[in-house]
């Protein structure tokens, strides 16, 4: 990690698992990325997270920022993104209602604060999922709100990229 963030490291997370439909939304985002890499800061990565898991921890503690990409259960309709910091995500009474894999992923974050290995900034570009149950591929729904999906993600998680890149 880079301490005096000067000029911090980002890394940009997709996590999902596309065969449970919609719960692949944040890997799907990272491809949409993947192809604008050549806009992004040289200091951002772009990662396939997959399903979570104890991997995370190893890549929170490579960045000074991380942005996650992932289908977010806050309870709205289906196709409603929200950015949400660390400090939301804490502030959540029942925290498996927030995350698609069962806390999974916020227990991991919690973990790596404990150990000291946790990036100062962790936010989560959430999308409402309309089903993540098993079965391959999107549900219409959210097929029908991708370009929506796509240009708020865009919107919100590249000025929080140019904020943080230019907050010295």
């Amino acid at each position: 990690m880079n301490k005096n963030m000067t000029n911090p490291s980002i890394g940009i997370i997709g996590i999902g698992n596309p065969l449970r439909k919609d719960d692949g939304i944040g890997i799907q985002l990272l491809e949409i990325l993947k192809k604008e890499k050549k806009h992004l800061p040289q200091t951002v990565s772009l990662i396939e997270g997959g399903t979570g898991g104890m991997n995370l921890l190893h890549l929170f503690s490579k960045f000074d920022v991380i942005v996650l990409l992932d289908a977010v259960d806050f309870q709205s309709s289906p196709g409603d993104t929200r950015f949400f910091s660390l400090d939301d995500i804490q502030s959540q009474k029942k925290v498996s209602t927030v995350s698609t894999h069962n806390a999974d992923v916020f227990q991991i974050i919690q973990f790596a604060q404990d150990i000291g290995e946790c990036p100062k900034k962790i936010v989560v570009f959430g999308v409402q999922p309309a089903d993540v149950c098993f079965g391959e591929g999107l549900t219409d729904i959210i097929k029908e709100q991708m370009n929506t999906i796509v240009t708020r993600m865009k919107k919100q998680v590249l000025s929080f990229i140019q904020n943080t890149s230019s907050s010295k």
